[in-house]
């Protein structure tokens, strides 16, 4: 067999003081794909990768302006980041452009953590 195969998961939550650990999720997922296709159980794993996806308490995403001149924020989206990317950027863009967006970002502030 030859070429390249690509795998991906998503889905998992981890608290304050987790440390990534990338083996035990791929062996998983190998498993799983080898079962799929049966040659894939010969293949050399040559890179694996792990990141993060942020998301908030309210499940919104957190866009727009803070307390600190200059800084904006576009984060949060948790599994929907790639769905919401172009309206994201759009928002964004218009806020960083022309200080104002064509969007009421009110409800997506950082300050909704603070009012509770």
């Amino acid at each position: 067999m030859t070429g390249v195969a690509h795998t991906a998961a998503t889905g998992a939550a981890f608290g304050a003081g987790w440390t990534p650990c990338v083996g035990p999720i791929l062996g998983a997922i190998l498993t799983l794909a080898s079962t799929l296709v049966p040659d894939l159980a010969e293949a050399t794993v040559t890179a694996s990768w792990s990141n993060f996806r942020p998301y908030t308490e309210d499940h919104l995403p957190v866009l727009g302006e803070t307390g600190v001149r200059g800084l904006v924020l576009a984060t949060g989206h948790f599994r929907n980041g790639i769905l919401l990317a172009p309206a994201t950027a759009q928002a964004i863009a218009e806020l960083v452009a022309t200080g104002r967006s064509g969007v009421d970002l009110t409800p997506f502030s950082v300050e909704r953590f603070r009012r509770g």
